[in-house]
């Protein structure tokens, strides 16, 4: 059996939290990239912990989660990384773990085929924003995928999941 890289450690070290930021769709990357440039050529490399940008299944649109040891110079280098929006806040190391593990077992059962619209209110099923309601914005039935909006931080927000992590509100 091939040996397989650690898993990330999602606990943050000593002094580092987790933090959500809210970036321009479909930049999650560039900013991860961004930051720790910038982390680096600052020399604050050594405050700035794991990036986590959640994919598939589990595509937040417009939002990374940093574990950062926060103080003014760190808050100011995230602020002024071009793409980010806001600085949503601090995010629990559990909700994050749960991200990630998400992420890496994927959606492993397909349920039958069901239509949505826009429009429509559903209930997320797994994950973790299971028991999130939300309204589907957009359907893509080719790949089987929704995108949903739900409140989170007080704020509407965009997440793309497999069709079959949700369900139709009734």
């Amino acid at each position: 059996m091939p040996l397989q890289a650690p898993h990330p450690r999602t606990e943050p070290e000593r002094g580092k939290r987790w933090y959500a930021l809210q970036v321009e769709a479909r930049s999650e990357a560039k900013v991860r990239d961004a930051l720790r440039a910038r982390m680096r050529s600052a020399g604050l490399e050594d405050a700035l912990g794991d990036i986590f940008v959640p994919t598939a299944p589990l595509s937040i649109l417009g939002y990374v989660f940093v574990e950062l040891e926060l103080d003014e110079a760190t808050r100011r280098i995230v602020e002024g990384t071009p793409r980010v929006k806001a600085f949503v806040g601090e995010v629990p190391a559990s909700e994050v773990e749960s991200m990630r593990r998400v992420v890496e077992r994927g959606v492993l059962e397909r349920q039958p085929r069901v239509t949505f619209r826009p429009g429509e209110r559903v209930r997320i099923r797994e994950g973790p924003f299971a028991d999130f309601t939300g309204d589907v914005e957009e359907v893509d039935d080719s790949k089987q995928r929704l995108r949903v909006k739900v409140m989170l931080f007080g704020r509407p927000m965009p997440i793309e999941l497999e069709m079959a992590a949700v369900e139709k509100q009734t």
